[in-house]
């Protein structure tokens, strides 16, 4: 286990309302180790040359053991039957509570993937019993889901502050120049400020992001208004008055208007202006979900983009229903919409967007298999 876990990625989240981030493996512990236990448990050690092998690739991850299915187990049956191989070890294994229930193991590990949002777990059967994991792929430095990620960290350490220029460049492995610029850019498009004295101030996020994470909060699907639709024809699920974001976030009317102008100019919100603040509706777009979801929510919509697009690229019958593919990968449609937009932006797959009052704002996915290729591959 310990050498998975200083080989395998560790992604850092900030849970809502919790100052202290929560690291996290890239493939859950609980599916890893349960393998692991399985691999000792099930070995057939009538041949003692054999090992169980753990082998780390760049796409993925294979926990194996010799001897295949333990007889007496057919392949329709593997993960509804138990069959104990080495009852002793298994045992054993029981008594030092590794094991907490006969067959309840490849069932976790199922469920524990799904659950990470992760592509599913495959099992393969021959001489070898093996379990493959699909691992998150992230390549090259200058990517731009790299630079989306890390964007999303460092907006995340300003907001719990938690933020300094030489831990965060030594946490991204990257030169502390590099973090200058990043931060610089982010203050050119508004998100942070610089507060304070050049040696003893700090950063901090804007008026522009108390105003986003209202939408980003309060949205029940993620889907905001399609920029095709006419302010008349716009179905009221996420819009807000500027009086009332006035009103939650504790600005000023003035800072909100101009702040609300700027989204508008960004295609990030639709705005049905009226004669006052009370009568002024705002809408959130799509992008702005996908964009800022990140920040404040229990998942990151990069990766969850990477892994539908990991879906397709390694089944060629992965389903082009929306709903089927939030069943699949556990994912609920307000977390599922904004990474098919991120898709969609990025012209990894197209979608068609429903207008119907349903929690899923498309009806279809075409996977557009070139990109998704380079999406994976390249970044």
């Amino acid at each position: 286990m310990v050498f998975l876990q200083k080989n395998l990625r560790t992604s850092y989240l900030h849970p809502p309302g919790q100052l202290q981030r929560e690291e996290v493996l890239e493939i859950p512990e609980d599916a890893l180790r349960e393998a692991l236990l399985n691999a000792v448990t099930h070995r057939d050690y009538a041949n003692p040359g054999i090992n169980v092998t753990v082998e780390i690739y760049e796409h993925r991850v294979e926990i194996s053991n010799y001897g295949g299915l333990p007889a007496g187990l057919e392949k329709k049956q593997f993960g509804k039957k138990s069959v104990v191989r080495n009852k002793l070890i298994a045992d054993l294994m029981h008594k030092a509570k590794y094991i907490e229930k006969w067959g309840t193991g490849i069932p976790k590990i199922k469920e524990s993937v799904k659950d990470a949002g992760l592509p599913p777990v495959q099992f393969k059967f021959d001489n070898y019993f093996t379990v493959l994991f699909r691992r998150r792929i992230y390549r090259g430095k200058g990517s731009h889901h790299i630079k989306t990620q890390r964007t999303i960290k460092l907006l995340a350490s300003i907001k719990n502050n938690t933020f300094s220029k030489r831990g965060f460049a030594k946490l991204e492995n990257i030169v502390s120049r590099t973090v200058e610029r990043e931060l610089n850019q982010l203050i050119k498009q508004g998100l942070i400020f610089y507060k304070g004295a050049p040696k003893n101030g700090r950063y901090c996020l804007t008026e522009k992001l108390a105003v986003i994470r209202i939408f980003v909060e309060k949205a029940d699907m993620g889907v905001g208004v399609d920029g095709r639709v006419g302010a008349k024809d716009i179905v009221a699920i996420t819009g807000r008055t500027i009086k009332d974001i006035v009103a939650i976030t504790g600005l000023n009317i003035e800072d909100v208007t101009k702040t609300i102008k700027q989204l508008e100019a960004e295609k990030l919100v639709h705005v049905a202006w009226g004669d006052g603040p009370e009568e002024t509706l705002v809408y959130a777009y799509r992008a702005l979900f996908a964009r800022f979801d990140s920040l404040w929510m229990p998942w990151n919509t990069v990766e969850d983009a990477l892994v539908i697009a990991t879906g397709y690229s390694i089944d060629k019958k992965f389903p082009s229903d929306p709903k089927l593919v939030s069943e699949a990968f556990n994912m609920p449609p307000r977390r599922l919409n904004p990474a098919i937009h991120y898709l969609m932006e990025n012209r990894i797959v197209e979608a068609s967007v429903t207008l119907d009052r349903t929690p899923f704002g498309y009806s279809h996915i075409d996977p557009n298999m070139e990109n998704i290729a380079k999406f994976i591959d390249e970044g």
